[in-house]
């Protein structure tokens, strides 16, 4: 018997997790830290100009299944958050652009 957990989604052996990064994470793209069902902590990639919402696939860190057969996926849905202190000269630097990129 497998318990619902409030941070997983299960869809088979593949389990489905959202994840926040900051927007600069999202713009430059980077590395983050992604935890497992089980609690370990891996590394995954985050590619420059991530929308977010995006999935990435962590390969075989999903649920194990029986008879030998590979376990599934941890798919990563990408969510971004704000930082609390933007500074001023960045949110200037916003406003002259902001139509320059749209």
């Amino acid at each position: 018997r497998i318990h619902p957990d409030n941070q997983f989604e299960r869809q088979g052996p593949n389990l489905f997790v959202n994840h926040s990064v900051d927007f600069w994470t999202l713009i430059l793209g980077g590395e983050t830290l992604v935890r497992d069902i089980l609690g370990n902590h891996f590394s995954l990639t985050i590619p420059a100009k991530c929308q977010p919402g995006t999935l990435l696939r962590m390969k075989g860190r999903g649920l194990p299944q029986r008879h030998q057969a590979p376990p599934g996926d941890l798919l990563v849905r990408i969510q971004a958050h704000l930082p609390e202190n933007i500074p001023q000269e960045i949110i200037e630097s916003i406003e002259q652009n902001r139509f320059k990129y749209s």
